[in-house]
């Protein structure tokens, strides 16, 4: 959280896009610091269409970061999971972190939604 609230201090932060649910407490403080909060459940109606966006923003090299090696590994451990709608983002079995990239299909994906435009600042 630390993080997040780093980032408050420099730059306008528009809002935090988390899934409550493992991050309700989570929330709760940041909208205690007076942060908006949005839900996006991690759940295939959400998920699929994010996976298929953030795909198609990096195969057309429309957004880039600046090669960060946590974000790296979260990127090359991600597997496509197929499912009965499509394909999403989802760990390997193994259970390797792939938080990053999750974060990041749910951030691009809410960008895309804001009506102003905005610059992703980072994931946590």
């Amino acid at each position: 959280m630390i993080a997040i609230t780093d980032l408050a201090t420099t730059y306008t932060v528009v809002e935090a896009v988390l899934d409550f649910w493992r991050a309700s407490m989570l929330a709760s403080e940041l909208e205690q610091r007076g942060l908006t909060v949005v839900s996006y459940p991690q759940s295939d109606s959400r998920m699929i269409p994010a996976s298929q966006r953030l795909h198609d923003v990096i195969v057309d090299r429309r957004l880039v970061h600046p090669d960060d090696q946590r974000l790296n590994a979260h990127v090359h451990d991600a597997v496509a999971k197929q499912t009965r709608r499509g394909w999403r983002l989802d760990r390997p079995p193994g259970g390797a972190k792939v938080d990053g990239v999750i974060a990041l299909a749910m951030a691009h994906d809410r960008s895309q939604q804001v009506p102003q435009k905005l610059q992703l600042l980072g994931w946590l």
